[in-house]
């Protein structure tokens, strides 16, 4: 009997040691799927952070080309405005010199100031195409007073010169970052070129520059006949135009969308986000 009873109370001891043993194992248990979640979280984010990283290196890429193609358009731009507005003028210029340098000198004065002069006209055109040349480059006016006087001042010439209504409205009474400042600039002096060489039947020309939601709005509309839009894109390829905005504009994180049909005008609006960009003028 005493036997019996110490059999029993080791049974119960090992009883609750193995209930001891398992309650252990239940909780290694749960520690080891919490783990597990915990890996697969884990896991999943990390995919998910190299996804990421992925896109990120691809849109870097992406706007590196983009950039290298802008400044290669940027150079064959320069190549063509230095040849048909200074080489074509300096050659002549050249020819003139060389009739004078051949002259007889019997020549008679009249003949001979002739010849001067229109080599020296020849030679101020020159200087100052050379000087239009600079401010399309690099305009002063933006770089000391901003987008606003400089806006106003193209819109101005383009009056004088096509006779053309023009109008400016802008609620952006702050300074603009300058990397947004120069792209809405060549965007808008790109547009304004469009405008002369492309926009049949246009008698208007409306800009606006606003602070929207966080981001700079440009848009410059015309009443022109308008074109389709597509069908330029696949066309002109070359430096300038619908390609070189968008470009521009993708190159500092921004788009641009450009409305036009057949008869209905055309708008042309640039949008960048201000975050993106704390670049000040000197």
């Amino acid at each position: 009997m005493k036997d019996e009873n110490k059999t029993k109370a080791q049974l119960i001891v090992e009883l609750k040691a193995l209930r001891r043993r398992v309650a252990e194992l239940e909780k290694i248990e749960i520690h080891c799927l919490r783990m597990e979640e915990r890996l697969k979280r884990e896991l999943a984010e990390r995919k998910q952070a190299e996804g990421k990283l992925k896109q990120d290196e691809r849109k870097i890429r992406e706007l590196a080309a983009a950039y290298v193609r802008a400044q290669e358009e940027e150079r064959q731009w320069i190549a063509l405005e230095v040849h048909d507005r200074l080489v074509q003028t300096l050659t002549a210029a050249f020819h003139q010199l060389q009739a004078f340098k051949s002259m007889p000198q019997a020549e008679p004065d009249s003949i001979v100031r002739e010849v001067a002069t229109d080599a020296f006209n020849l030679v101020k055109d020159a200087i100052s195409e050379t000087r239009n040349i600079m401010k399309e480059l690099y305009p002063e006016t933006l770089a000391k007073f901003g987008l606003h006087p400089l806006i106003r001042e193209e819109l101005q010439h383009l009056e004088e010169e096509t006779g053309f209504a023009t109008g400016f409205t802008s609620n952006c009474q702050m300074r603009l970052p300058k990397d947004i400042e120069t792209t809405f600039y060549r965007i808008f002096h790109e547009a304004l070129l469009n405008v002369k060489k492309h926009a049949a039947g246009a008698s208007k020309v409306t800009v606006h520059l606003n602070l929207n939601n966080g981001k700079a709005e440009l848009m410059v509309e015309d009443n022109g006949t308008g074109f389709n839009v597509a069908a330029v894109q696949r066309k002109n390829k070359g430096p300038g135009g619908l390609e070189s905005m968008l470009r521009r504009a993708e190159i500092i994180g921004g788009k641009v969308s450009i409305d036009s049909q057949p008869g209905q005008g055309t708008r042309v609006c640039v949008r960048i986000p201000l975050l993106l960009l704390t670049s000040k003028w000197d």
